[in-house]
């Protein structure tokens, strides 16, 4: 007659178990960028995502943590792995949030990205935060602005009128306010018909934005100004 045991195993009692190990993984800078020469390299770069005041929600989620698996593969097959994050975090959202709240959208983006890496930093993702990117560092977006300057001198970046993705609380053509905001100027780069690439300018500031087929009018030299600004940085 077979007879059958039962087997009893503990429960997982996952909280205390991350707990248990969350302080070590980072002493161990267990996620940062190898950089010995006889492995090979590979860069695992996810979107940046704009940190607003609802906090990482699933959907973030359903993009970072397939990366994240990627990355701890690839570090565990031997290869030097950069796999950074950081901030999309200019925009029309930002300053509108702080006009609506009274608060400066400088204290909001750093409140926001802070609970977005807490976020991040439960659900464990392997990123290497030693490489953190925020778009609003000026000692970063000084070089974005130094770059579109460059595009513009030489004839790279011209306006346009084109199509362009929009949010019906926010401004969608140049020139448009919506909730106390500032007025938009698109600039297109030259070259790209379908308007794939494109830059928006606002308040001496650059964020990215999607467009469509750009036509020629050339840009104005009302922001040629900025070129010295930019060059005394």
């Amino acid at each position: 007659m077979t007879t059958h045991s039962t087997i009893k195993t503990a429960p997982y009692v996952f909280g205390a178990l991350e707990e248990k190990w969350r302080s070590v993984w980072p002493a161990a800078d267990l996620y940062r960028t190898g950089d010995d020469p006889d492995k090979p390299n590979i860069y695992i770069l996810d979107f940046f995502p704009y940190p607003s005041g609802d906090g990482l929600s699933v959907g973030h989620c359903r993009n970072y943590v397939p990366t994240c698996v990627s990355a701890r593969f690839h570090r565990m097959r031997g290869y030097n792995v950069l796999h950074p994050m950081g901030w999309d975090a200019f925009g029309l959202p930002a300053e509108n949030y702080a006009i609506a709240h009274g608060i400066h959208p400088a204290e909001t983006t750093r409140r926001f990205a802070a609970n977005y890496k807490r976020q991040m930093e439960l659900v464990e993702c392997s990123y290497d935060w030693s490489r953190e990117v925020n778009s609003t560092d000026p000692a970063f977006y000084r070089w974005t602005q130094w770059f579109f300057l460059l595009l513009f001198r030489r004839g790279l970046a011209y306006r346009a009128r084109g199509s362009q993705w929009w949010c019906p609380q926010l401004p969608h053509h140049p020139g448009q306010r919506a909730g106390g905001g500032r007025p938009l100027l698109a600039l297109l780069f030259a070259g790209d018909e379908e308007g794939v690439g494109a830059v928006v300018l606002q308040d001496h500031r650059l964020r990215r934005a999607t467009a469509g087929r750009a036509g020629d009018d050339r840009l104005a030299g009302a922001h040629q100004d900025d070129a010295a600004a930019v060059d005394r940085a």
